[in-house]
């Protein structure tokens, strides 16, 4: 994995964009209190039934997000946790507490002079 070697937090969007020397990778940010109001079986419920076809194992989408509720990690659904590993790096580089915004989701890379800032 690239070292990330700048990042930038707005405030106002509640974005981060992290950059390597090769991609410029954007965030949406979480609270604590965010991520436990946005992590729910009711939006995992919603997300699925508009993302993507009941598998034929399951009669519903109930069905589906009750099992994915119960024996899946439903936030990996909702979020892409891709670089998880690296978010407090990333959060010290905009000088941001990573205590303050411990979560975020990728939501977009682009080429390093992408969101040249």
């Amino acid at each position: 994995m690239e070292k990330f070697i700048r990042a930038q937090f707005d405030a106002k969007n509640r974005t981060m964009r992290a950059w390597t020397e090769r991609n410029c990778v954007e965030f949406w940010t979480y609270t604590q209190e965010e991520y436990d109001e946005y992590v729910t079986y009711d939006h995992l419920l919603e997300y699925i039934s508009g993302a993507t076809e009941c598998p034929e194992d399951f009669a519903s989408y109930e069905e589906w997000a009750d099992f994915l509720w119960a024996y899946d990690h439903p936030e990996e659904i909702l979020m892409d946790f891709s670089y998880c590993c690296q978010w407090e790096d990333i959060c010290r580089l905009a000088g941001v507490d990573p205590n303050e915004l411990p979560y975020g989701s990728c939501c977009a890379i682009g080429p390093a002079n992408w969101f040249a800032a």
